[in-house]
């Protein structure tokens, strides 16, 4: 496969490109960035490239890549900073791709895990909703229970009514508790284990910075990518991640996040709480000690603190 040969034949006016769009104008630059960027990976080099509005940025990045992942048997990673964004490249630019180019490929979203049920820890919410949820968000928990009947992706964005984000929170898939050991397998109904085997299939994998930087752990010996095996990065809106990255590098905890947690295992002015279920009242009495102890000892002027050194 000529990758170079296929771009050119891809922009060229007259080209691939021209077909979906009437007056078509061939831009240089485009066909510039694109070849660039060819050849920082197929050398294995580090770009960065600041290019105008208009100047068809997307496609510029997307062509190479998808010719050289699918070549080289790799997986790209496009990481985006905007919703709008990613919804244009997964509803717009990917589908004109795969009826334009003269390759096949695959492509999906990735979403973070708390975006996607988990039907264990579902059922386990049901069975215990007395103890854990108020009138109303027992009603919330019981539209979720019936909506995840019918759901085909099992993630907040296919709700088409509001839910409360702290019965959310309780059925959500959660690292530690939703695991490939205890939630995975071919026949599984796990929504994010389901997910995860079918992204593992993608050629192209989108998703955004903060996300990125969560599943991020910085270079490990002995594996050659940053999110899966062989994989290759490439930023758009990558002013924005000096910002991002930050946020992830200086991990913070605020007092009302704190307070939140606490109250999820015991709160004693409405006797709910995951430790109902327990036998657990001298485990109640430190949750009630350490929410004092948060009320006295993290002061509004304190609201941030970064622990972690």
């Amino acid at each position: 496969m000529n990758i170079e040969e296929n771009i050119g034949k891809f922009f060229e006016e007259g080209g691939l490109l021209s077909e979906h769009f009437d007056g078509y104008e061939y831009r240089r630059q485009q066909v510039d960035m694109s070849n660039e960027i060819l050849n920082q990976l197929t050398s294995s080099s580090h770009l960065m490239i600041e290019a105008p509005t208009g100047i068809g940025k997307s496609f510029a990045y997307l062509v190479p890549s998808i010719y050289f992942a699918r070549e080289n048997k790799r997986k790209v990673i496009i990481s985006t900073y905007t919703i709008n964004l990613q919804e244009q490249l997964i509803e717009k630019d990917i589908p004109l791709l795969r009826n334009s180019l003269s390759l096949e490929f695959t492509a999906g979203l990735l979403k973070g895990r708390n975006n996607y049920l988990c039907p264990k820890r579902l059922n386990r919410a049901m069975e215990t909703s007395n103890t854990l949820f108020e009138t109303a968000e027992q009603a919330n928990l019981i539209k979720i229970y019936e909506w995840s009947k019918r759901t085909k992706d099992g993630t907040l964005s296919d709700i088409d009514f509001d839910v409360i984000s702290e019965v959310w929170d309780s059925v959500c898939s959660e690292r530690g508790i939703c695991t490939a050991k205890t939630c995975g397998g071919e026949k599984t109904n796990c929504f994010y284990q389901r997910a995860r085997m079918e992204l593992e299939k993608c050629d192209v994998i989108i998703l955004n910075h903060h996300l990125f930087f969560t599943l991020y752990d910085g270079p490990v010996e002995g594996r050659n990518g940053y999110l899966y095996h062989n994989d290759f990065v490439i930023f758009d809106e990558a002013h924005t991640i000096e910002h991002v990255a930050a946020e992830h590098i200086a991990p913070a905890v605020s007092r009302e996040s704190l307070r939140y947690n606490l109250l999820r295992l015991y709160n004693g002015n409405k006797k709910r709480g995951f430790l109902l279920e327990l036998p657990s009242l001298h485990i109640q009495m430190n949750v009630h000690n350490l929410l004092d102890m948060n009320q006295k000892i993290l002061s509004p002027a304190q609201e941030r603190i970064v622990p972690f050194s």
